[in-house]
């Protein structure tokens, strides 16, 4: 049978007893994890060091980058690069794999772990290897932990909420794909002078492809829902693989009628 817990406990000679106050808490298995991992003076400002980092091929190319970028020579600690998202298993092949040739050589240079693509899955692969008791493991994910599937996972949103989120999420792309598309379409005539139409239909598409986007993930959750199925199964890899293929009927569509192609 299992029992849930209410309020804060810690394990007592043999059984739960209430954790309450600075006492309790610090009887915890969370703060003594916290401690032995934290770097600072104290729990007031922790500054967390962690055993493990994992990133898969939709997310560690931007990490990664940006960690370059900000003057990184190595990594710090054991990163594991997966290749487990921006590949179609199903038929053998890959999608951007210019992403996982990245990965391989930031793993040679900076020290990580590449794991080749259809070899295992992010999640399994670290909890074989690498999970234990008392570790902390830094991980970066592409599914959604906010947006429609969180909301519905708390309750926060149902299928009646749908033209709500719809136009909350819109907004948000506006915006989002307003500064985008500026800041693109300026550096697009920066480097290619001359060629406002190019430069236009590149813009035009990113804008376009970000409301669509946008529409599509707070969408298909809500849609499962409602078909009594579950909403995750609308993550990725199947929304980036529906947004991908809209994406670049919008893209070739407008070239067509912009550049007369």
């Amino acid at each position: 049978m299992i029992t849930v817990q209410t309020t804060p406990v810690r394990w007592q000679n043999g059984g739960f007893v209430p954790a309450q106050g600075p006492q309790g808490r610090e009887g915890t298995m969370a703060h003594a994890i916290l401690m032995a991992h934290n770097s600072s003076n104290g729990p007031d400002r922790l500054s967390i060091r962690f055993d493990a980092m994992a990133s898969h091929d939709i997310t560690y190319v931007g990490i990664i980058q940006t960690a370059r970028a900000s003057g990184m020579k190595e990594f710090p600690l054991p990163y594991v690069l997966t290749n487990c998202h921006n590949s179609l298993c199903a038929v053998g092949g890959t999608i951007n794999e210019d992403d996982h040739v990245f990965g391989l050589s930031a793993a040679k240079k900076y020290g990580g772990e590449f794991v080749p693509a259809h070899q295992a899955v992010i999640h399994s692969y670290m909890r074989e290897r690498y999970a234990a008791p008392g570790r902390m493991i830094l991980g970066s994910d592409s599914h959604t932990r906010y947006g429609a599937y969180g909301c519905m996972a708390i309750g926060e949103v149902e299928p009646a909420d749908t033209l709500r989120v719809i136009w909350k999420e819109i907004r948000v792309a506006l915006l989002v794909g307003l500064i985008l598309g500026a800041l693109n379409y300026i550096r697009l005539m920066l480097m290619y002078p001359g060629q406002p139409m190019v430069c236009l239909t590149v813009v035009l598409s990113l804008y376009i492809t970000i409301i669509m986007a946008k529409g599509i993930g707070c969408t298909l959750p809500i849609a499962a829902k409602l078909l009594n199925l579950d909403p995750a199964i609308m993550a990725a890899p199947l929304i980036s693989t529906i947004v991908d293929a809209c994406s670049l009927i919008i893209y070739f569509r407008i070239a067509c009628n912009l550049l007369s192609i």
